[in-house]
Order: C-alpha cells, then sequence, then structure tokens
C-alpha cells in the first residue's frame, strides 16, 4: 500500500509469533510487505495450466461492505475503535496505523489514536485501562511490539493460568477486556484452543459460533483457504499443512480447520501435530516434506528472513498461503508447479477481519 505494492501483513497475536513465537496483527501486518505421489486430499490439475498469483482483493472489499452494511444500519450510534501507540517513532506502526484509518474511515468506522510515552510501562497500562472503562470504545487495538521479550520466564505471571508472561506485550495484552479486544488475542480467547488432554484438544463455545471471536490473521487465512481452495465449503478429505503453531495465529487456524472437517499438520521448530476432526490430536513422527506432499493447502508463517518453503515437495494444484511479515515462499520455485494457486499476502483481508470482529463485538 502506499508507497510499497507488496502490502504488509500482519500477525497478531503475536507475531513474532506467528510463527512459532508469536506476533500481533499490528506487527503482522507491518511487517509483511517488506521485502508425482498424490494423496486422497491432492487437488486436480492441469499439467499445462500455470501457477496463479491470487489477488485477494475482491474478498476484501466483500468482507468489508458487510460492515459497511452494519454500521449503516445503526443510525445514529456509532462503531469506535481505538488505537493505542507507543510514541516512539515507530515507521512500521505509523504506516499500519494510517492504512487502518484509511479502511475505517471508507467503512464508517470512528477510528482513534492514542499515543503513549513507552519510558514507563505503567503509560501504556493506564492508556488501555482508561479504553477498557470507556463506554463509548467498542473495541481496542495496540500496536505492538512494545517492549522487549524478558526470555521463557518474566517477573509477571498470569493469574488465572499460572503461567509466566515472557514479555510486557504478553502482559498487556491480557490488560485488554476480552469484550473490546478486536484481535482476540488476550487469554480469554486463547484458552479456547487450548488441550483437553494429551491427546485432544477443544474450541470453547464451538456449539455457538457467534460467541467466539477468532484472532483475526486466522479468521483472514480461514477466509482465503474457504474462498480459493478447489473444494470449497467442503473440507472432509482435505489435508492441510501450516507452518507456524503460535498461539495467535497457527494453533487456533488449526483447530478451525480441524473443526470444519481437515486434517491439518501443525508444524513447528520443535515437532509435528496432527489434528483431526472431532477434537483428535497427536504427535506424528513424519517429516515437513512428507506432509507438503500429502497437502493440497500449504500456509506458511516463519517469522524469520532465512526460511524457505521447499517448493519441490508441492504438488500441482496446491493453494499456498504466505502469512509470514518476510518472503517465506519463493515466487520462482512456484511458478514452476503447474495449477499451483499462490497467496503472496494476506493484509488486505486481516484488515477486513479485524472490522468484522470490530462489528462483533459492538453488536
Amino acid at each position: 500500500h502506499h508507497h510499497d505494492n507488496r502490502m504488509k501483513r500482519f500477525p497478531y497475536s503475536y507475531a513474532r509469533q506467528i510463527l512459532a513465537s508469536s506476533e500481533t496483527l499490528s506487527a503482522l501486518f507491518i511487517r509483511i510487505g517488506k521485502h508425482n505421489r498424490f494423496s486422497s486430499s491432492s487437488p486436480a490439475f492441469d499439467g499445462n495450466k500455470q501457477c496463479q498469483i491470487i489477488d485477494i482483493s475482491d474478498l476484501a472489499i466483500e468482507m468489508r461492505q458487510s460492515v459497511r452494511d452494519y454500521v449503516q444500519r445503526q443510525s445514529n450510534q456509532t462503531v469506535n475503535l481505538v488505537g493505542i501507540m507507543a510514541d516512539n517513532n515507530n515507521e512500521d506502526s505509523e504506516l499500519y496505523s494510517n492504512f487502518i484509518s484509511e479502511c475505517c474511515e471508507e467503512d464508517g468506522i470512528n477510528y482513534e489514536i492514542c499515543r503513549v510515552i513507552p519510558s514507563e510501562p505503567k503509560n501504556i497500562q493506564e492508556a488501555i485501562k482508561d479504553a477498557n472503562r470507556s463506554p463509548s470504545v467498542h473495541g481496542i487495538l495496540v500496536y505492538y511490539p512494545i517492549f522487549r521479550t524478558w526470555g521463557e520466564r518474566g517477573p509477571y505471571k498470569n493469574q488465572s493460568t499460572g503461567v509466566y508472561y515472557k514479555s510486557y506485550d504478553d502482559l498487556l495484552r491480557d490488560l485488554v477486556l476480552p469484550g473490546k479486544d478486536v484481535e482476540g488475542l488476550c487469554t480469554h480467547y486463547n484458552e479456547q484452543w487450548l488441550f483437553q488432554s494429551s491427546k485432544k484438544f477443544t474450541c470453547r463455545g464451538s456449539n455457538n459460533k457467534a460467541s467466539i471471536l477468532y484472532p483475526c490473521t486466522a479468521l483472514a487465512v480461514f477466509k482465503i483457504v474457504q474462498k480459493f481452495h478447489h473444494q470449497m465449503h467442503k473440507w472432509n478429505g482435505v489435508t492441510i499443512t501450516i507452518i507456524n503453531r503460535s498461539e495467535i495465529f497457527g494453533r487456533p487456524l488449526a483447530v478451525m480447520l480441524a473443526n470444519e472437517g481437515a486434517v491439518v499438520y501443525s508444524i513447528d521448530k520443535d515437532n509435528i501435530l496432527q489434528f483431526r476432526p472431532g477434537g483428535r490430536l497427536g504427535r506424528v513422527g513424519t517429516t515437513l516434506e512428507k506432509c507438503l506432499e500429502a497437502s493440497s493447502v500449504v500456509i506458511s508463517g516463519v517469522p524469520s528472513p532465512n526460511y524457505s518453503l521447499p517448493c519441490e515437495f508441492l504438488q500441482p494444484g496446491t493453494l499456498v498461503v504466505n502469512v509470514s511479515e518476510y518472503e517465506n515462499i519463493s515466487e520462482k520455485s512456484i511458478l514452476e508447479i503447474p495449477s499451483t494457486k499462490f497467496v503472496p499476502k494476506i493484509g488486505k483481508v486481516t484488515i477486513a477481519a479485524l472490522e468484522q470482529n470490530l462489528i462483533q463485538l459492538h453488536a
């Protein structure tokens, strides 16, 4: 957007996270533009058909139109989003905020930015608490990252889970009220994607999907796969590989897709888990290469400029989505694979997902 045609993507929740660690929607979105064996799920393909680069603009427009329709029905009642930004001359945050502002203005949403001097963490805390208390604020968006990571165990503990925060940003995410957390990053939402036992997972409230607020990046990718995968809304028999298991993106997306009937390989730097329909979950002794060969959808969100997906193991006809702020997938390599569909950036749809979360909270 603006001077860079390769729109930046964000991760939310945490991006850096995304990927195996964690990154946030704002952080992820911001970084995004910088820069023949077949399983039962393998799609039909035309060997003479070239790879198709997918433009997701129409999908984003469609999602945002539903937001505009909702806002217009509110008569004199406004829908208000507050962005909280550390005033530390972060150009990425400024770029992201400007784009959010443009989209909100076009869609009838009132967007205000609150700039806070980050020298004292308590300043950010107070800004979040003020927004929590304000009855006129319907959604809160905090621009991460703000503070550096402490490591595996910081000085503060989540009182509901007993887990120590790894950064002050993690603590701040849990200060945002669930009823105003447009990114769906706080513990209240993350707990939806946790394990029931060593071999099962659960999505709390899955019997009432309207009650679930999905993390923006996970929701955006779900919408993209739903729109552009050859089988559309038929998930049974579909095998999907997700390279990223962050709490704000990879894990919730795996749960969402498995709940729809897909078999999902969830890959991080330590191991490979398989999410199956019915809440079944288990570690599998396979490799990334074999997962790619078995999958008709591949989603990569590795927060590293040094990572490159081994495209030679992708099957013809595969839908491939890059979610990382870095170029995880070589466009030159994927263009050589017939009938594939490649989504190189997801930023526009992530913004639309953010707005849809906002009107859900408003409603």
